[in-house]
């Protein structure tokens, strides 16, 4: 059997042990990888051996497995491995059927205490994840303090999953980017999103005690929405102070409430240029100031200059 052949079961056998065989040699030869190994027609048995894999490997940092025909099963073995997983920071799963009972598993598996702690980027678009899908990781950003971005595009999730979505944004202080591209979430839905964005102060200080804040992009392609729903994405900007790229479709949308959309994006991007300014120089003040205790031989002396440095803060 050659490699070109299409025949799942085979396809391509050689290239799939040199694979995993590089996951092997990165344990050993201690560097981070990035392993990508997409429409190839694994399936869940290949799934479940890159999974191995990942229990074995401590520094695989990114892995593609996009449109491997992985269904609900597959996706419940790459979940369990990553439970004790310690590397990983990207895992893309682009086009397969992982569905909503693997959703439900990935969900568990990335939330709570002893599970995931390292995964910073999950990409779930092209899933076929519904409304029971994103309850459960819903729930995983309810609790999960690591992750940074999560696209859900070109999935079924409707105004129900972007309602659970909407109301775990109220508690996540970490996620920074979202993906809702082609859900169908309509104008409910997106009022759900707009009432989490009301809600947030984008690490300013100035919106509700113990919101969300960390978002800044937020994809909403092809969502089904109206004028009517944009308009309260538009008023729900007013306040918030973290998103500063949008991405949505403009046809049928007034031009004013794109003026107003704008607007308040250009000034969150000036307010977090200007936060980001702020934290350097108070680095500096700090890099500075533990360069000098680290030759004051008196701890209280020392303990006093720590007090004066925070308090300029």
């Amino acid at each position: 059997m050659t490699e070109e052949s299409s025949d799942d079961e085979e396809l391509p056998a050689r290239t799939l042990e040199e694979t995993l065989a590089r996951l092997e040699r990165g344990a050993a030869d201690r560097r981070d990888e990035a392993i990508e190994f997409s429409f190839r027609h694994i399936g869940d048995a290949g799934a479940a051996l890159f999974a191995d894999a990942l229990r074995a490997s401590a520094t695989v940092a990114s892995l593609s497995l996009q449109g491997n025909s992985i269904g609900p099963k597959g996706a419940g073995v790459l979940a369990d491995a990553l439970r004790g997983n310690t590397c990983l920071l990207r895992l893309d799963l682009y086009g397969n059927y992982v569905g909503n009972e693997g959703a439900a598993a990935l969900g568990a598996a990335l939330g709570g205490t002893g599970n995931n702690s390292t995964l910073r980027s999950l990409s779930l678009q092209c899933c076929s994840i519904g409304a029971a899908g994103a309850a459960p990781l819903a729930a995983m950003l309810r609790e999960n303090v690591n992750l940074q971005s999560l696209k859900l595009g070109d999935n079924q999730v409707g105004a129900a999953g972007a309602a659970a979505l909407a109301l775990a944004l109220r508690c996540n202080r970490t996620l920074q980017a979202l993906n809702l591209n082609n859900n169908k979430i309509g104008d409910e839905g997106l009022g759900h999103v707009a009432e989490a964005l009301s809600r947030a102060d984008g690490g300013g200080g100035g919106g509700a005690a113990g919101t969300a804040g960390a978002l800044r992009c937020l994809w909403l392609y092809d969502t089904g929405a109206t004028s009517g729903g944009v308009a309260r994405l538009a008023s729900a900007l007013r306040t918030n102070r973290s998103l500063q790229w949008l991405f949505i479709c403009e046809d049928g949308v007034e031009e004013a409430l794109l003026a107003d959309i704008a607007e308040a994006l250009e000034r969150n991007k000036a307010e977090g240029r200007a936060r980001a300014a702020r934290a350097h120089m108070s680095a500096l003040r700090i890099h500075r100031f533990w360069r000098d205790v680290c030759f004051d031989p008196s701890y209280v002396h020392a303990r006093q200059r720590i007090l004066r440095c925070c308090a300029l803060d």
